[in-house]
């Protein structure tokens, strides 16, 4: 699905002058999805190399969540970044999840995290090791996300991609101004 435009524009917009925007993005979005799940917002540069540095969390599954994918190099993040759609893992328990990311999966519940959905916003053509960013949702229940918080999640994650790139542009600009 795609998402309205407008709405992750008027979205960004309204967390665009906070002290820590992405923070202050990935709490809205927690806070959308009725605080029953935990948020994470990571900053990806190549999947093969798993590199990514996790710019916020919200919720108590969110920040061991992202370091296990940023620690083991395997998860939802990981592919997601790598195969560009978005990734809903509904039941960590089930047998094909485990045999895709074995370790992964392992820790992650012993973490708590019974669910995982990875929202990529990614640039640069595919099989390129593209750049982006993923918002991830962590539920400490199985089950998948609904619709709307499916498109919740898509809104954020698209909205935290504008905002990212209006403070490249910034910054840019102040580059160029010196």
């Amino acid at each position: 699905m795609t998402v309205p435009r407008a709405e992750a524009v008027v979205l960004a917009a309204r967390h665009l002058n906070e002290p820590a925007p992405a923070r202050s993005l990935v709490t809205a979005c927690r806070t959308a999805l009725d605080r029953s799940c935990s948020v994470g917002l990571a900053l990806a540069v190549n999947a093969a190399q798993a590199q990514r540095v996790t710019l916020a969390a919200a919720g108590p599954l969110a920040a061991p969540g992202e370091a296990l994918q940023l620690d083991l190099g395997e998860g939802p993040c990981i592919q997601a970044l790598d195969q560009h759609p978005p990734v809903l893992v509904a039941d960590l328990h089930h047998t094909d999840t485990a045999r895709r990311w074995p370790v992964y999966a392992e820790r992650a519940l012993a973490c708590g995290i019974q669910a995982v959905f990875a929202f990529p916003v990614l640039h640069g053509p595919p099989g390129t090791g593209r750049a982006g960013l993923i918002l991830t949702v962590y539920r400490n229940r199985p089950g998948p996300l609904s619709d709307a918080q499916r498109d919740t999640a898509h809104t954020h994650a698209h909205a935290a991609d504008l905002l990212l790139l209006t403070a490249l542009a910034s910054a840019e600009d102040d580059t160029t101004d010196a």
